[in-house]
């Protein structure tokens, strides 16, 4: 795989190489700073292990810098007194040049004696609480004590029993000319960790804040437990607490950081999705052990306890770094997310190497404690990645999901079109399918009877206009049914009443109208209106023909749950209508009319059992309740 014409492991070696480079160049910032303005001789290193100073001198023995309290050491005591000669010139006494001690290290409390004199000590990275136990020291020397000659350089260290404890060799130089370099690494090994510490510390606030909703972020809990634990971890060197608590502090931070590999360890098998558990049995009861006895030791075995925890710690960082390679090496690759890893293996090594070599560190500290925040950033850029890979996928699958979406519609158009264009022609046909039927069984068949009587010659020219005129009020009601798109069954009778009722009123009959309005009941479309106005028309054409009636009435009623339209005459049909009509052709289409309109069709007699009651139940539409 190649970036630009060059191999993507090239660029990947060279950034690896580049920071590396940056991180010993920072870390041993001012080693050699020994050689600036050596003009005051420090000389005859000496160590009295013991909590009381000495009165006999006799009591110190040699020592070489830089200082380690080895596990043999440590079983005599933690606290000690270092015992120097320093030679001022004459030359630097009356120049008066500010002069100063400079420790380039040291893990423990320290307080500094100039002949006697206290000139500093060590400070807490807060100013205030337990004084800080790792860190350089420089500490000016008052002018009125540089006299010419030998000094003693006294120095009470008091070890701390859950570290390592070391002191780098102490110098005399000149205040200016060491200022810097002091300045350099202090931020080089305290404030770098502790901003480190800090930054995984908002870190693990904000993956937590926007992963720990999401099922598919796997490992964040891990990670963000992680990240706690090694914050508190490096934070725990440098951030002084009271007495009472400073030795549970000294238990609990090596725990801290012990831990924090295996919360990495599990944050990646949640990634990679590993389902073994037998190791992972094997592993946290193993870390267990290792923090119980932490735990419950003497203080003075706490620091063994850690040492012999350590190589584990560091085969699984190695083992991590081998699974994260492996992770970011998957497609879609992530590279740049193995160059915080890259400085892992470099610090392992290096703190391996020193605790062999006697604890003589090269760049004056143990380096794993970055360890954590970069296992953690390279978590952090696999997760963004993975983050961003997801995202990209869903903005595809979007931008897909839409033109499907598009093709869709457009398809349910075309469909809608066909469907609108075949029920138009479906309706088309059904409506002149119904003028056949009508003209056929109405307007037909009335033409066809009045021929019929004006051929035979026996009927009166009377007859045949009634004929005429019945055929004419069948096709007003077929054009009406033609007009209109819907109406109302009030509309209907008021057609009824304006084109039917002044041309039966010259025949004698008198229309009764009781019509109210009655709810719940459904427009009409034509064809509906056709059947209710083809009902009353076979209705009337009944009374007119057979009831000799004189009173025609015409209402709507609410019978409980029904609507009913009545049409009832005064004549002498009685209950003997079906009978004396032998429920003949028109009462069967009427029947059939009305089971078309989903209602129904009675016919009784009528008020006081005095002419006939055709009454219509039409359907009742229920409306939703409020």
């Amino acid at each position: 795989m190649k970036v630009g014409g060059e191999p993507v492991f090239v660029r990947t070696l060279v950034s690896w190489l580049s920071l590396a480079g940056a991180l010993v160049l920072c870390l041993t910032a001012g080693q050699s700073v020994a050689e600036v303005h050596a003009d005051v001789i420090v000389r005859d290193a000496q160590l009295y292990i013991g909590d009381v100073q000495p009165q006999d001198k006799s009591l110190y023995q040699p020592i070489e810098f830089t200082d380690y309290w080895t596990r043999l050491r440590r079983q005599q005591g933690i606290n000690g007194f270092y015992r120097l000669i320093a030679d001022v010139p004459l030359a630097g006494a009356a120049e008066q040049v500010p002069m100063a001690v400079y420790i380039a290290n040291h893990s423990g409390r320290a307080t500094v004696l100039w002949d006697s004199n206290v000139i500093g000590r060590s400070v807490p990275l807060t100013g205030v609480g337990t004084p800080m136990v790792s860190g350089p020291l420089l500490l000016s020397i008052p002018d009125e004590l540089l006299g010419a000659g030998p000094h003693e350089l006294l120095i009470e260290f008091r070890g701390n029993t859950t570290q390592t404890n070391f002191m780098r060799r102490p110098q005399v130089l000149p205040l200016f000319d060491i200022e810097s370099r002091f300045v350099t690494k202090k931020l080089t090994l305290v404030y770098l960790p502790v901003s480190l510490g800090v930054l995984s510390m908002m870190f693990a606030l904000v993956f937590y804040a926007a992963y720990y909703k999401d099922a598919a972020a796997g490992g964040v809990g891990w990670l963000v437990i992680g990240l706690v634990a090694s914050a508190f971890s490096v934070l725990g060197l440098y951030v002084s607490v009271p007495d009472p608590w400073a030795e549970w502090l000294g238990r609990v931070r090596p725990i801290a950081f012990q831990l924090s590999f295996l919360c990495f360890w599990l944050a990646l098998r949640k990634m990679v999705g590993a389902t073994g558990q037998w190791s992972l049995r094997l592993l946290l009861f193993t870390y267990l052990v290792f923090a119980v006895l932490t735990l419950t030791v003497d203080a003075a075995q706490v620091y063994m306890v850690a040492v012999l925890w350590t190589p584990l710690t560091y085969a699984l960082g190695l083992y991590v770094l081998y699974q994260a390679v492996r992770l970011a090496s998957r497609p879609p690759r992530r590279i740049y997310a193995l160059l915080p890893l890259a400085l892992v293996p470099v610090t392992i090594v290096h703190d391996a190497l020193g605790i062999g070599a006697g604890g003589e560190f090269w760049a004056d500290q143990a380096l794993t404690i970055y360890n954590p925040p970069l296992f953690a950033f390279a978590l952090i850029l696999m997760l963004v990645a993975r983050t961003r890979m997801q995202q990209s996928d869903l903005r595809i699958l979007n931008a897909q999901l839409e033109q499907r979406v598009q093709e869709k519609h457009a398809e349910l158009e075309a469909n809608y079109e066909k469907i609108s264009a075949a029920e138009q022609r479906e309706a088309v046909l059904s409506e002149r399918e119904r003028m056949v039927r009508e003209m056929h069984d109405g307007l037909g068949n009335q033409l066809v009877s009045t021929l019929a009587m004006v051929e035979s010659g026996q009927f009166s020219s009377a007859e045949v206009e009634e004929a005429l005129r019945d055929a004419l009020d069948d096709l007003r009601i077929m054009v009406h049914s033609l007009d209109q798109q819907e109406t109302d069954l009030l509309g209907l009778l008021a057609i009824v009443r304006e084109r039917l009722e002044p041309r039966l009123a010259r025949q004698g009959l008198r229309f009764n109208w009781q019509v109210e309005d009655l709810p719940d009941i459904a427009p009409l479309d034509p064809e509906q209106a056709g059947h209710v106005l083809r009902i009353v028309q076979e209705s009337l054409t009944n009374i007119i023909k057979h009831a000799n009636a004189k009173t025609i009435l015409i209402a709507t009623r609410i019978d409980g749950d029904r609507r009913c339209l009545i049409i009832e005459d005064d004549g002498c049909g009685g209950g003997d209508f079906v009978a004396t009509t032998g429920g003949g052709r028109g009462l069967v289409h009427m029947r059939e009319r009305a089971k078309q309109l989903g209602g129904e069709l009675e016919v009784t007699a009528g008020t006081g059992g005095q002419g006939t009651r055709v009454t219509l139940c039409l359907p009742r539409v229920h409306s939703a309740p409020a």
